[in-house]
């Protein structure tokens, strides 16, 4: 199959992108925080760049809720008052803290799908509790949608992205496999806001797939840069900047 072609233009999305290059200016090296048992750094290297990543599968979707933060509220303190397991950011949001594009959470929806060539895609749970991340949106009825982008992976494929003006960030994504979604993380080690390119990011999260013996299906990506949150059990990276909303996993 011919890998698919995304273009990316400043004029497309001008608000957009001088929000999103605010928010992904690169904040102080924090060092990860990791609880419990000590957890071994999980590292693969792209264009002479080491990147580290975390990852988490959600093995029951009806566990995973998706949470607007109205405020600046930490993500650690959203986690906590919603008892994640595991959690990461959601999408991203506008200049007036409210969430861009179709945001579906509980079967209604918080905010209207907005027309865009950067958040070209969604990540949805049908009530059946099926899992997706699709171009389209199936006829389904659904319990939770975010539009977020761009895609990255679509049909088993890598799909080629030209971004202007782009930077090394930190970069949250969401991927299916052949049998769950997962959420992900990719930074560099030594300057934890900083990451892939976001046209290598696709390749990069190949690689992550590869070791961890995946076979990606589909991938988006999410807000990142100083806007990213990531916890797991015995892990987290904390955001620099406000994050819109976070997916809370139980």
């Amino acid at each position: 199959m011919v890998a698919r072609v995304v273009i990316i233009t400043a004029v497309a999305f001008l608000v957009f992108r001088w929000w999103s290059a605010l928010r992904t200016a690169p904040g102080p090296a924090v060092p990860a925080k990791t609880t419990g048992s000590p957890v071994e750094l999980k590292t693969v290297s792209y264009a002479g760049r080491q990147y580290a990543y975390s990852l988490f599968r959600v093995a029951e979707p009806s566990g995973l809720e998706l949470i607007v933060n109205p405020s600046d509220t930490e993500g650690v303190a959203l986690v906590r008052e919603y008892g994640c397991i595991y959690a990461t950011n959601a999408g991203y949001y506008d200049t007036a803290d409210r969430p861009l594009g179709l945001w579906m959470s509980g079967g209604e929806t918080v905010y209207p799908h907005i027309q865009s060539q950067f958040l070209n895609a969604y990540i949805w749970i049908d009530k059946a509790g099926s899992t997706g991340i699709t171009r389209d949106l199936p006829n389904l009825s659904f319990q939770t949608i975010l539009q977020t982008g761009p895609l990255l992976w679509e049909d088993g494929q890598i799909v080629h992205l030209s971004i202007k003006d782009d930077k090394h960030a930190r970069r949250v994504i969401a991927f299916h496999d052949r049998q769950a979604l997962w959420f992900a993380i990719i930074y560099d080690p030594e300057s934890r806001f900083d990451g892939p390119l976001l046209k290598d990011l696709p390749a990069v999260l190949g690689l992550v797939t590869t070791s961890e013996g995946l076979n990606v299906l589909s991938a988006i990506n999410l807000d990142g840069g100083s806007a990213s949150f990531f916890k797991t059990p015995h892990f987290h990276l904390n955001e620099f900047r406000r994050i819109g909303g976070l997916f809370c996993y139980r």
